[in-house]
């Protein structure tokens, strides 16, 4: 009896605790050591003023896969439909570059400051990341 509770406490200390597990599991769900990495140059792009005569801004979010595995965008959406957007649909292989290409119309904005979301969604060991739009649209720019 001495030696089976000997063994039973043993093979309990020798297993990692569970939730390092998960998290280990999660990191890498396919556990084979490769996952993409999605890192951005920014996060927030400032627009600053916007006037009438500027009421379409161009703004670019660059990223790199860091990753030692395909990057793989699964949906990139605004919070608005103030914004238009063009993204890579191929896999970005690792250390490869990405643009997000924008273009906010302020038209369809109040006047005042504002601030707009992108969501990323992605294969990425972060699948969500958030970026944002900020500046502010004077009340001459408002049809």
């Amino acid at each position: 009896m001495k030696t089976l509770t000997t063994l039973i406490i043993t093979s309990c200390l020798a297993m990692p605790p569970v939730g390092i597990i998960a998290a280990q599991r999660d990191a890498d769900p396919e556990g084979d050591g490769f996952e993409a990495k999605l890192k951005f140059e920014t996060r927030e792009i400032k627009l600053g003023d916007i006037h009438g005569s500027d009421a379409d801004r161009s703004f670019s979010f660059i990223g790199v896969n860091a990753g030692n595995a395909p990057l793989v965008l699964t949906y990139v959406h605004p919070s608005c439909n103030c914004v238009r957007l063009q993204y890579p649909r191929e896999p970005i292989a690792p250390g490869d570059t990405l643009r997000i290409l924008g273009r906010l119309n302020s038209h369809g904005l109040s006047g005042g400051p504002f601030r707009r979301d992108i969501i990323v969604r992605s294969n990425a060991a972060e699948p969500k990341i958030r970026l944002l739009l900020t500046g502010t649209v004077s009340p001459d720019s408002i049809d």
